[in-house]
């Protein structure tokens, strides 16, 4: 049997999820944005506390640290530390992707006195291949398409950053590494949170993978809100590809993460050499 929660998780997943759009929310809400991030993270730990009937976990490490990983934005810690994790970069100001994958980490060490087992097999076989080739080549053409017509390459101010060296120029080899190894860190940090952490919240409450998978989705088009590609476009163009992702770790993948890893990596790869380099090339040369 499924374990229940008192109350649907959509309220503070939902205040997990948009954590990229508190600047548009504390306008609505007429405070500042460092006010707005510590409610939200104050109203997702009472609810998390809430959901704790018989001292028995509810699993809430989505939006727990979701949350919780925005602590750069509060100025809480002024530290050399703190400091050097606020560099940007596709990871996010403050690393908050890989600080939510170690924090819900260790929730799960802490509440259920074992450390998580993420499944990542069975190896691909050659159909997963194909599908996972044809779904790149299907992104990266879609992607293509919105970054010409819209004439933007998304506003994630962090790859951004890290691309602007590498402008108007071929890529050096080093820099074409650099540029994986980024979109295969971040690709495993997206999948992790979404399609593991937040999927196994989803099918405990719901009690089947069809509803998580859409659930998952929804919050990852959400929170890509200020991602590659951007803004409400952004928000059903990422929703489907979180579906389509978790429709390849459980269909093709066995519930492992190794098939949605490495389409991920592809379409970060892309985004980091192609989309977000694209619009300044472009602009260079007309002006020429």
């Amino acid at each position: 049997m499924p374990q229940q929660a008192t109350v649907p998780p959509f309220i503070p997943l939902f205040l997990a999820a948009t954590v990229n759009v508190t600047k548009i929310q504390s306008r609505w809400w007429r405070c500042s944005w460092k006010t707005l991030v510590l409610l939200e993270v104050s109203f997702a730990l009472i609810i998390y506390l809430l959901l704790l009937p018989n001292s028995s976990i509810v699993p809430w490490w989505g939006p727990v640290t979701s949350l919780l990983s925005q602590w750069y934005r509060m100025d809480v810690l002024r530290t050399p530390f703190s400091v050097l994790l606020q560099a940007q970069g596709p990871l996010g100001t403050g690393a908050y992707k890989v600080i939510q994958v170690v924090v819900a980490a260790g929730l799960l060490r802490l509440f259920e006195g074992k450390w998580p087992f993420i499944q990542v097999g069975p190896l691909p076989c050659p159909l997963a291949w194909t599908v996972v080739i044809a779904i790149s080549l299907a992104v990266n053409g879609v992607l293509h398409v919105w970054s010409r017509t819209t004439q933007s390459r998304g506003t994630h101010h962090g790859v951004d950053q890290m691309v602007k060296s590498s402008l108007q120029r071929s890529l050096t080899v080093h820099e074409s590494v650099y540029y994986a190894m980024m979109a295969f860190i971040n690709a495993v940090c997206e999948e992790v949170t979404f399609r593991w952490f937040w999927w196994q919240e989803f099918e405990v409450f719901y009690g089947d993978s069809i509803t998580a998978n859409i659930a998952q989705a929804t919050i990852f088009g959400i929170w890509h809100y200020h991602g590659i590609p951007s803004g409400m476009a952004g928000v059903v163009l990422t929703f489907v590809y979180g579906w389509m992702m978790g429709e390849l770790k459980e269909r093709l993948g066995g519930g492992g993460l190794l098939l949605p890893i490495l389409a991920h990596t592809l379409a970060d790869y892309y985004i980091f050499t192609s989309i977000a380099r694209g619009k300044a090339t472009r602009a260079a040369a007309k002006n020429e």
